[in-house]
């Protein structure tokens, strides 16, 4: 069986989410930002770029690396904003890349 190729790219955990009220004020969950300082702005999605290295198959082990890819300061009509850049990487149990991802976001 073969997942959709989007599928890892679209989902950030695997458990029951956290209670409304361990969320950040935008929604989004602490931790899936690879912590990010980003307390007080509000977030949001930008778009992701994806390379995709091959297909997601039932049974495989995967592993989910996040990092801080980029941060810049742009200036916008309404004042300053944030664009904030995270890298997944997700690679099998012989460490061999299924997907890339780099997903913007930006905060205000």
């Amino acid at each position: 069986c073969v997942a959709p190729p989007g599928y890892l790219s679209a989902v950030l955990a695997w458990g029951w989410g956290p209670p409304e009220a361990d969320l950040r004020p935008d929604g989004v969950v602490p931790g899936t930002l690879a912590d990010a300082p980003v307390d007080g702005l509000r977030l949001m999605g930008a778009g992701q770029e994806i390379t995709f290295h091959q297909d997601l198959r039932d049974g495989m082990q995967v592993q989910m690396t996040t990092r801080i890819h980029d941060v810049k300061m742009k200036e916008g009509t309404d004042g300053p904003f944030l664009i904030l850049r995270i890298s997944r990487s997700y690679v099998d149990e012989a460490g061999t890349p299924i997907l890339e991802c780099l997903e913007s976001f930006i905060g205000k």
